[in-house]
C-alpha cells in the first residue's frame, strides 16, 4: 500500500494540531471562569468567624453601656463601611477598614457631657480611631482640596492578607504599586469636611506595628505609648465641663486607673465613633457615666462646676483643696506628748544619766568596793577584808563612762 502524498499528510497534521489547541483553550477558559466566579463568591460571602464577647471595663466610676458590639458575622449591618473578617488563629471576628476607607456607626452617638467609649482596636499605618461631630453628618468625610495626591495600593493584597493572617497586624501588610494624581471635585457649600467634622482622633502616624499613637483634639495633640504594635484596649471619657480623657492599655491587663491623655475645652457636642483605615476593631461599647457635677439650672452658681474635682476623682492625690465636701485639709496640731513634752523629758533624763555617769567614773573604786561588800554579806569575811579586783574597778569606770555619754546625747537632743 502506497503512503499518502506529503502535502496531504501535512494538511492532516495541521488539522489535528488546530483541534488540540482549540480543546486546550476551551478547557483553560472554562477553568479560569470557574475560579473567577469562586473568588467573587468568596469576596461577597462573609468569612466564617466566631463571635467573641466584649466586656466593657470599669473606669473608676459607674457607667452604663447603651451599645455593645463584640463583632460577629451580622455586625456588618451596624456599620456604614468596612467589612467583617476572620483575624487570628482563634477565628475571632473583626471589623476591617482598608487603606483610606472610613467606617462609622451611623446610629450611635457619644453623649457630649457624660459619654464613655471603650474598645479593642489595632491601628496599622495611617490607621485612626476617630470621633466626628454628630451634627455635621454621619457619612464619611471628604477632603476639601480640589486636587489630591493619593497612593494607589493593591486591594487584593490587603484583602487576602487580612483573611489569612494569624494576627491582625500581619493583615496590615500592603503592596504599593505606584503613585498617581486623582482629581476630585471640591465640596459643595456646607459639605462635611475632615477638618471641620473630626473632633477627636487617636491615630498611628507611624509604620505598622508602631508602639506610639497620637491623640489629637483640634490643633492640640499628645503622644501616648501603646502596650504593643498590635491590638490594645482604649477608653474615652467625656465630662460636663468639656474635658475629655483617653487611656490605653494591653488587652490582657486591667486598667491601671491612669489617664494617658487629657484635653480641656473639647466641647460638649455629641460625637459619632468610627474607624479610618487601615484599622481593625475587635469590640466596642458606648454609654454614659454618672453625673459628675451640677448641670445648668440646678441652683449651683455659674463657674463653680470647674472648681469641683470630677476630673481628679480617680487620681491617687488630686492635690490641695480636694478633700471630701470641698473642705480644706485639717490643721496640723500638736498632740499631748508632742515635741515640747518629749524634749523636756529628754533633757531631764540626759541630765540624770550624765551626773550618775560622771560620778561612776570619778568614784569607780568606791562603787566597785560597795558591790563587793554587798556580795560578802552573810559570809564570815569582815567588810574591811573585802577588796575589789582591778578588772572590776575598770569595768565600773567604763560602764559609767558609757552612761555619761548616753546622757550627754539625750541632753543635746532635748536642747536642739
Amino acid at each position: 500500500m502506497s503512503s499518502p502524498p506529503r502535502r496531504t499528510a501535512a494538511v492532516r497534521y495541521g488539522i489535528v494540531c488546530l483541534l488540540a489547541v482549540s480543546v486546550v483553550a476551551t478547557v483553560g477558559a472554562a477553568a479560569a471562569d470557574a475560579s473567577s466566579q469562586a473568588a467573587g463568591a468568596d469576596r461577597s460571602t462573609p468569612l466564617s468567624c466566631e463571635y467573641d464577647d466584649y466586656t466593657p471595663p470599669r473606669l473608676g466610676g459607674e457607667w452604663t453601656a447603651t451599645f455593645e458590639d463584640g463583632l460577629a458575622a451580622d455586625s456588618q449591618a451596624r456599620w456604614d463601611g468596612g467589612r467583617i473578617v476572620q483575624v487570628g488563629v482563634g477565628g475571632d471576628c473583626s471589623l476591617f477598614v482598608a487603606d483610606g476607607r472610613t467606617a462609622m456607626l451611623p446610629n450611635v452617638t457619644v453623649n457630649g457631657t457624660r459619654g464613655v467609649v471603650t474598645g479593642t482596636v489595632d491601628l496599622g499605618a495611617d490607621g485612626q480611631l476617630r470621633f466626628v461631630d454628630a451634627a455635621a453628618g454621619s457619612g464619611p468625610s471628604v477632603t476639601g482640596s480640589p486636587v489630591a495626591t493619593a497612593t494607589a495600593r493593591s486591594p487584593e493584597s490587603t484583602v487576602s492578607t487580612a483573611s489569612a493572617a494569624s494576627t491582625a497586624s500581619t493583615a496590615s501588610g500592603r503592596a504599593e504599586t505606584g503613585t498617581k494624581t486623582v482629581a476630585s471635585d471640591p465640596p459643595a457649600d456646607g459639605a462635611v469636611t475632615e477638618a471641620n467634622a473630626t473632633a477627636l482622633v487617636i491615630a498611628n502616624d507611624g509604620p505598622d506595628f508602631s508602639t506610639t499613637a497620637v491623640v489629637s483634639v483640634g490643633n492640640r495633640s499628645e503622644n501616648v505609648s501603646l502596650p504593643s504594635g498590635r491590638f490594645f484596649d482604649v477608653a474615652v471619657q467625656r465630662k460636663s465641663n468639656g474635658t475629655v480623657r483617653v487611656a490605653v492599655w494591653a488587652p490582657d491587663d486591667s486598667w491601671d486607673r491612669e489617664w494617658d491623655a487629657r484635653f480641656e475645652d473639647a466641647g460638649t457636642a455629641a460625637w459619632r465613633p468610627g474607624l479610618h483605615g487601615r484599622a481593625f476593631l475587635d469590640g466596642i461599647a458606648v454609654g454614659v457615666s454618672e453625673a459628675d457635677d451640677a448641670q445648668p439650672g440646678s441652683g449651683s452658681p455659674a463657674g463653680q462646676q470647674d472648681s469641683a474635682s470630677p476630673d481628679d476623682e480617680d487620681d491617687e492625690w488630686p492635690g490641695p483643696g480636694t478633700w471630701p465636701g470641698g473642705a480644706d485639709p485639717p490643721d496640723e496640731r500638736e498632740e499631748p506628748g508632742g515635741d515640747g513634752e518629749s524634749g523636756g523629758g529628754s533633757i531631764f533624763a540626759g541630765l540624770l544619766l550624765t551626773v550618775f555617769g560622771a560620778l561612776g567614773v570619778k568614784f569607780a573604786y568606791g562603787f566597785a568596793l560597795l558591790g563587793e561588800q554587798l556580795d560578802a554579806i552573810g559570809s564570815r569575811r569582815r567588810a574591811s577584808e573585802v577588796e575589789p579586783a582591778e578588772w572590776n574597778v575598770a569595768l565600773t569606770r567604763i560602764g559609767s563612762g558609757l552612761v555619761a555619754l548616753v546622757g550627754l546625747y539625750l541632753l543635746a537632743t532635748g536642747l536642739l
